[in-house]
């Protein structure tokens, strides 16, 4: 799974909005898909993936697709969120976040359904992982919150900063020790839930 040039609805990558057009990334992903598929790199599954927090939540199917290079250049329809997830910026209640993380989750499948493709969250969580049952009442709670949202094909968190072993708080997994290790546990244990470890070797 190949996931290039992300995040291009914000303006914090060189290309992301502001720093070039929507134009020029369209040139940049469709460039990037066929000089790889010219090198014979058929293996690749291409995934899109803007940014949640830059989305119009009431406008979503037009606000997604700012910079989609059409159906031929993409395989999977993602977004990273973090935005509903606790983001520090955010000042919506829990409640209210929790409703459109769902509401954006069924809004990307829908979208991703119409266009024959799977959908993803590519990226998100929290950082710090600061709320004690975030993966039960948060994160999977979005995940399976309805037939719509989970058929998702898969949810990615990002890094963990592993100096200090997570004590200066930049990491989105938790750790053992941490006060949210047994609702972590909990998810993983879920029958609803397959981890890397637990995929069975599909090449065998």
């Amino acid at each position: 799974m190949f996931r290039p040039w992300h995040e291009h609805n914000g303006d914090w990558f060189w290309w992301g909005k502001g720093h070039t057009t929507e134009d020029d990334y369209i040139a940049l992903w469709k460039f990037t898909v066929d000089y790889l598929k010219d090198k014979n790199q058929n293996n690749l599954i291409f995934a899109f993936s803007p940014d949640r927090s830059r989305m119009d939540i009431d406008d979503f199917d037009k606000s997604y697709q700012y910079g989609y290079a059409g159906d031929d250049y993409v395989d999977i329809l993602g977004y990273d969120n973090y935005w509903d997830l606790g983001h520090k910026a955010n000042t919506l209640s829990v409640s209210e976040q929790q409703k459109q993380f769902v509401k954006s989750l069924e809004k990307l499948t829908d979208l991703a359904e119409s266009k024959n493709k799977v959908s993803a969250l590519t990226e998100g969580g929290q950082e710090g992982v600061t709320e004690d049952r975030f993966w039960s009442e948060r994160f999977w709670a979005g995940v399976f919150a309805n037939h719509k949202t989970s058929r998702i094909s898969y949810a990615l968190v990002w890094r963990n900063n592993n100096e200090d072993n997570g004590k200066k708080g930049h990491y989105f997994a938790t750790f053992a020790q941490e006060k949210n290790a047994p609702d972590f546990l909990k998810s993983y244990q879920n029958s609803k839930t397959v981890f890397i470890k637990n995929i069975p070797n599909l090449y065998k």
